[in-house]
């Protein structure tokens, strides 16, 4: 063997001891629990009980309900084009049994895919007390959905997926099965004890550690998040066991702060979040029934106004016949005026680290979301100790779509730290890593599959020896991979305190980037430390204190913040890389303005900086006609509505600069030539148009007029797109996949512009502060100021408050200030020793103060004054 094939083999093997040395689980089988509760005889006992209970529906409830509308109505018309679950539930109210043989017919033909058994179990056992459903059927029936349960265990095995959507599905489709047929197949313990096992050893228990937070994209949770809602709901409906009440009593009650998260995580406006994850959807789908699902069991009044908020009436939800299932008549007659949630909460401090604070409840309303946790699957961004700003519409955004899992848009921008609203800390010999298949699809250049990566947090949904992180199947492996393989860990927030005055939290993301701690392969450590301080005042006033350090003073930081509208710097150009597009000012303040809403950032630290503008859409001339035109056709070149989002003109963000050409073929057809890009398609005006290189796209609406054969039309693409941009080159979504997204009614922005705050001095240790302000479009702008500034600490005012923050790791003993504008104060310490004992004193010209404070867990003390006067702080030994 060749000595570097020797050294290869040799490092290889000792990469695997640690899997070998430490045993995981990896068989279904291995999670299995044969202490089984009791499962009732009677069918149907899937989401329902034969009598009344107070979790949820019985067959006692449907003789009341028949005779209430809409259930009456809904009766009454027969659902002809319902998919086999709906008819299900329908023929539990109406006992119809025309509709029995197609949803046996269903039984009988359905193949297996993952979830599908799920709803197979449902139909079973609604339709199990037919008389039209034969022995012989059932029997039929019951074979192939125990050949089916096999396969779910066989993929549940293959997936090895603790968290992503591949897991959950297989998984409930075995304890569905097991319910279901309990009692009539002997094969159905098993199933019980397979599918429960992992449910309550992994499922059950990491939701408690996330806390009922949500750590995916909002598509996947049809592939995920509802199937474990389901079973839990026919685990507890179906046997003694009520799983409702184990959670709410000894597991800190997650899954109502799940029912919390996914009410919260709506904007006014009706749409979702993007903080959480990568999605497709521009909707959220089966959310609101795991809503309605998990309302209906702890009968929650904030579900129910949720509920009846986003849905006026019944007609409106299409939801294949669960809202009538679960909608009962005591939640349709309560009458909530207004939510009872706290304004600010924390979700999973350790684990997901998600934050939102509120203004309040309507729809001018501020919100504000802050993420720092830990790494769960591959469709995370690289956003730990990220913020979004909403403030009657998105101000402070997530940047970029989701396009294509392995397109250069979400390997280049969409999921690094770029598009997030955080830090970079740029290693110009920095990588990632992907299959060097992937890359090569999608011609990005790499080295074995090692790829450029621009100033990001590490990525760790790949590892060259290891696979794909979604290989965790139980909840021990993936804790022990947080630490030990994959590195998981990513931060958490390790202070978190909400008041009626203001929201305070700290945030560490030092392990989300490459460290001593540990460094993704072929990387060395860039990073020692990154401290994120946030606090919203007053539920409008957003400080941002940034406390980070690189092991090199030459890796260069970059704070950033992504906006959709343009932002205006109000202070010097010092350069211009790209005009209109990308250009450098001296530190000011921004503007961002976007229809009756606007937001201020006003950059305290460092005092000497440069604010980079980066952004904006590709633009075109004026189009011109042919003087020898017959015609008067007329092409609009600002593109309106929904395809605005795509690009404001012609051009889109593949567009190069060039010279372009449109020649008629008849008063429909057309022909389109670039002078760099030759013959690019034929299109009609009667059509959306996008040309054969993405360059060109025009909807049929920005047509005009009439044309004849060989009428021509000119125009130039003047600038190109920096929407996108990373390291001199942009990189955008796919644009067929963008426009199939908007045309599905999508609400998503993907982000127009980004600025970048920084440093003129390059050091290893650098401090930001930056004050944002999002508010209407009348409002002044209060301004932040720097009153003192020590190695020790840091004391900032605006409005009405006077702010310390501690500049050093060690909590400062001591400070003194003299206060002299003439006002009542709200004095806030921060980053003193936690519960520890301080002498706060308060003099001036007529007399002397001195208070006796505990700071609390999380080192504050907030005391309210008057001043002028000199105020000073001590510790007490």
């Amino acid at each position: 063997m060749k000595p570097f094939k020797l050294i290869f083999f040799v490092f290889c093997l000792l990469c695997f001891i640690p899997n070998y040395l430490w045993s995981f689980n990896t068989k279904l089988k291995e999670e299995a629990i044969w202490d089984l509760p009791k499962v009732y005889p009677y069918h149907p006992r899937i989401f329902l009980r034969k009598d009344k209970w107070s979790w949820g529906p019985s067959v006692a409830d449907f003789e009341k309900l028949k005779e209430i509308e809409p259930w009456r109505s809904w009766i009454k018309k027969r659902p002809t084009k319902a998919k086999p679950v709906e008819l299900a539930i329908w023929y539990l109210f109406s006992k119809n049994e025309k509709v029995i043989p197609r949803i046996v017919k269903y039984l009988k033909e359905k193949k297996y895919w993952p979830g599908s058994l799920t709803n197979m179990a449902i139909c079973y056992d609604y339709i199990f007390n037919s008389p039209s459903f034969s022995e012989y059927d059932k029997r039929f029936v019951e074979q192939r959905m125990v050949q089916m349960a096999y396969q779910a265990i066989k993929k549940a095995e293959h997936y090895g997926d603790m968290w992503s959507h591949f897991g959950y599905s297989a998984i409930c489709d075995v304890i569905m099965t097991g319910i279901a047929l309990y009692g009539r197949r002997e094969e159905a313990k098993t199933f019980l004890a397979y599918g429960g096992g992992y449910l309550k050893k992994n499922y059950l228990l990491g939701w408690k550690m996330i806390e009922g937070g949500w750590m995916g994209g909002w598509v996947y949770y049809r592939y995920s998040g509802i199937y474990l809602i389901e079973a839990i709901y026919a685990w507890s409906s179906g046997t003694n066991e009520n799983l409702f009440e184990l959670i709410q009593k000894d597991q800190r009650d997650w899954l109502r702060k799940h029912l919390y998260y996914l009410i919260q995580t709506i904007f006014p406006d009706g749409t979702p979040n993007d903080i959480s994850g990568f999605s497709y959807s521009p909707y959220r789908p089966k959310v609101d029934l795991a809503v309605l699902m998990i309302t209906r069991a702890y009968l929650d009044p904030n579900g129910i106004k949720y509920l009846k908020d986003h849905y006026k009436n019944m007609d409106q939800w299409w939801w294949y016949g669960f809202n009538y299932l679960f909608w009962s008549f005591e939640m349709k007659n309560k009458d909530i005026s207004s939510y009872s949630l706290n304004l600010s909460t924390c979700w999973g401090k350790d684990s997901v680290g998600y934050v939102q604070m509120r203004s309040g409840w309507g729809k001018r309303d501020t919100i504000v979301e802050f993420k720092c946790g830990d790494y769960f699957w591959s469709h995370q961004f690289h956003n730990q100790n990220s913020f979004y700003i909403y403030k009657n519409r998105r101000l402070a955004i997530q940047s970029g779509i989701y396009d294509l899992y392995w397109g250069q848009h979400m390997l280049k921008y969409y999921r690094p730290t770029i598009s997030s609203n955080t830090i970079i800390v740029i290693d110009p010999e920095e990588t990632s890593w992907v299959p060097p298949r992937v890359l090569k699809k999608s011609r990005i250049k790499s080295q074995g599959g090692f790829f450029k990566e621009f100033g990001g947090q590490r990525a760790c949904y790949m590892m060259p020896l290891y696979g794909s992180a979604e290989t965790c199947f139980t909840l021990k492996k993936y804790l022990w991979r947080k630490e030990n393989q994959h590195h998981f860990e990513r931060g958490g927030i390790e202070k978190f305190k909400s008041t009626n005055e203001f929201t305070y939290l700290l945030g560490n993301a030092t392990k989300a980037y490459n460290t001593s701690w540990f460094s993704y392969p072929k990387n060395r450590p860039k990073l020692k430390l990154f401290l994120r301080e946030l606090l919203f005042l007053d539920k409008k006033f957003i400080l941002i204190f940034d406390r980070i350090e690189s092991t090199k003073s030459e890796f260069e930081k970059r704070w950033l913040i992504h906006t959709i509208e343009e932002p205006n710097v109000l202070s010097k150009i010092l350069k211009i890389e790209d005009k209109a597009h990308r250009e450098i000012f001296d530190r000011g303040i921004v503007v961002v303005k976007d229809k009756d809403t606007k937001m201020y950032l006003q950059p305290l630290l460092p005092q000497k900086s440069f604010v980079r503008k980066v952004g904006g859409s590709a633009t075109v001339s004026e189009v011109k006609r042919d003087p020898k035109n017959r015609g008067n056709i007329y092409l609009t070149t600002t593109i309106k509505g929904k395809f605005r989002r795509i690009s404001p003109c012609l051009a889109t963000d593949f567009a190069k600069k060039e010279r372009w050409v449109i020649e008629f073929e008849s008063p429909l057809r057309f022909k389109i030539y670039g002078s760099i890009t030759g013959f690019d398609g034929i299109g009609n005006i009667k059509k959306d148009f996008l040309s054969k290189s993405s360059s060109i796209f025009i909807p049929k609406t920005n047509w005009k007029g009439r044309a004849y054969k060989k009428d021509k039309l000119y125009f130039s693409v003047t600038s190109t797109s920096s929407r996108f941009w990373v390291k001199n080159k942009n990189y955008p979504p796919d644009i067929k996949r963008f426009i199939t997204i908007i045309k599905d009614g999508s609400k998503v922005v993907p982000g127009n512009w980004r600025i970048e705050i920084i440093p003129k001095e390059k050091k290893r240790l650098h401090l930001f502060l930056n004050f944002i302000y999002p508010c209407d479009l009348s409002d002044k702008l209060k301004k932040a100021k720097i009153i003192s500034k020590s190695d020790r600490y840091l004391s900032i005012s605006v409005a009405d408050w006077v702010l310390f923050f501690r500049t050093s790791l060690k909590p400062y003993k001591n400070l003194k200030l003299h206060l002299k504008e003439e006002k009542h104060l709200k004095v806030l310490f921060l980053g003193l020793k936690e519960k520890a004992p301080y002498l706060i004193s308060l003099s001036n010209s007529k007399s002397k103060r001195n208070l006796l404070f505990t700071s609390d867990k999380n080192g504050i003390i907030f005391v309210k004054i008057k001043s002028p006067c000199i105020i000073t702080l001590e510790e007490k030994e």
